[in-house]
């Protein structure tokens, strides 16, 4: 007893493409939260290196912006980086379902080809 099986390629190609976009969107998160929690960090240490005095207030201010600058710079590319490695894991899997797809277009056309000649030499 055989069963046929109809085989359609949207579904792949749709999985493929939510992958994609499911990369994108893991990198933009990523960034968005390092910037935040980097700028974070640098508001957070700032004290550490003055202490805020009427005669050096406008220097406490400029390093406090400086350090969560500094923060947000650090945490864009760390966020960047640990989601890139992330990124690249689902867009290999999507490249993968895309070829997938395309060698079996490629096969079943040159199924059809041998059919064809073979129908032909009869």
């Amino acid at each position: 007893m055989t069963t046929q099986y109809t085989y359609r390629p949207e579904p792949i190609i749709t999985l493929a493409h939510e992958l994609y976009k499911r990369a994108n969107e893991i990198v933009r998160i990523a960034r968005i939260l390092g910037v935040i929690l980097g700028g974070l960090v640098g508001l957070s240490i700032s004290p550490l290196f003055s202490s805020p005095s009427p005669s050096t207030s406008g220097l406490y201010a400029l390093l406090t912006i400086l350090l969560i600058s500094l923060g947000a710079v650090i945490g864009l590319v760390v966020g960047n980086i640990a989601a890139q490695r992330t990124a690249i894991i689902l867009r290999a899997q999507a490249a993968m379902l895309l070829l997938l797809v395309t060698v079996e277009a490629n096969t079943r056309h040159l199924v059809d080809i041998e059919k064809r000649l073979q129908q032909s030499q009869r």
